[in-house]
Protein backbone atom coordinates (compact mmCIF):
# COMPACT_ATOMS: atom_id res chain seq x y z
CA UNK A 1 0.00 0.00 0.00
CA UNK A 2 0.88 3.73 -0.45
CA UNK A 3 2.60 5.88 2.25
CA UNK A 4 -0.01 7.62 4.31
CA UNK A 5 0.52 11.01 2.46
CA UNK A 6 0.37 8.94 -1.06
CA UNK A 7 -3.09 7.28 -0.49
CA UNK A 8 -6.25 7.76 -2.34
CA UNK A 9 -9.47 8.17 -0.39
CA UNK A 10 -10.36 4.39 -1.39
CA UNK A 11 -6.93 2.98 -0.16
CA UNK A 12 -7.51 5.01 3.38
CA UNK A 13 -10.90 3.14 3.37
CA UNK A 14 -9.35 -0.27 2.90
CA UNK A 15 -6.79 0.87 5.59
CA UNK A 16 -9.08 1.68 8.60
CA UNK A 17 -11.31 -1.20 7.06
CA UNK A 18 -8.62 -3.84 7.97
CA UNK A 19 -8.01 -2.06 10.69
CA UNK A 20 -11.17 -2.14 11.90
CA UNK A 21 -11.19 -6.17 11.54
CA UNK A 22 -8.25 -6.49 12.69
CA UNK A 23 -9.07 -4.90 16.35
CA UNK A 24 -12.58 -6.45 16.20
CA UNK A 25 -10.90 -10.48 16.06
CA UNK A 26 -8.48 -9.35 19.04
CA UNK A 27 -5.52 -8.64 16.71
CA UNK A 28 -3.56 -5.38 18.59
CA UNK A 29 -3.04 -2.55 15.72
CA UNK A 30 -0.94 0.14 16.03
CA UNK A 31 -1.98 3.86 14.34
CA UNK A 32 0.19 6.83 14.80
CA UNK A 33 2.55 5.78 17.13
CA UNK A 34 -0.77 4.38 18.94
CA UNK A 35 -2.00 1.09 19.89
CA UNK A 36 -5.41 0.30 18.75
CA UNK A 37 -7.46 -1.59 21.44
CA UNK A 38 -11.25 -2.92 21.24
CA UNK A 39 -12.11 0.38 23.11
CA UNK A 40 -11.24 2.32 20.22
CA UNK A 41 -13.18 0.83 17.60
CA UNK A 42 -16.11 3.75 17.23
CA UNK A 43 -13.36 6.12 16.72
CA UNK A 44 -12.03 3.84 13.77
CA UNK A 45 -15.36 3.63 12.07
CA UNK A 46 -15.76 7.29 12.42
CA UNK A 47 -12.87 7.96 10.44
CA UNK A 48 -13.27 4.89 8.10
CA UNK A 49 -16.72 6.89 7.09
CA UNK A 50 -15.69 10.25 6.39
CA UNK A 51 -13.26 8.75 4.04
CA UNK A 52 -16.00 6.45 2.28
CA UNK A 53 -18.35 9.79 1.94
CA UNK A 54 -14.98 11.16 0.62
CA UNK A 55 -14.92 8.57 -1.78
CA UNK A 56 -18.75 8.93 -2.65
CA UNK A 57 -18.29 12.47 -3.01
CA UNK A 58 -15.70 12.42 -5.55
CA UNK A 59 -17.92 9.41 -7.51
CA UNK A 60 -20.51 12.15 -7.64
CA UNK A 61 -18.42 14.92 -8.52
CA UNK A 62 -16.97 12.99 -11.51
CA UNK A 63 -20.10 11.47 -12.96
CA UNK A 64 -21.18 15.36 -13.73
CA UNK A 65 -20.54 17.44 -16.78
CA UNK A 66 -21.54 21.20 -16.46
CA UNK A 67 -22.67 20.59 -13.08
CA UNK A 68 -25.74 18.55 -14.61
CA UNK A 69 -25.70 14.33 -13.52
CA UNK A 70 -25.58 11.59 -16.05
CA UNK A 71 -25.65 7.89 -16.11
CA UNK A 72 -24.39 5.69 -19.09
CA UNK A 73 -26.21 3.75 -20.58
CA UNK A 74 -26.71 0.02 -19.99
CA UNK A 75 -26.23 -1.99 -23.17
CA UNK A 76 -25.16 -5.06 -21.79
CA UNK A 77 -28.87 -6.50 -23.09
Amino acid sequence: MAEPADRTAQEWVDFYLQIESDVASGKQRTLNGRSIQFEDLEQVRIARQDWESRVMQSTSTASRIGGLRYKTADLSS
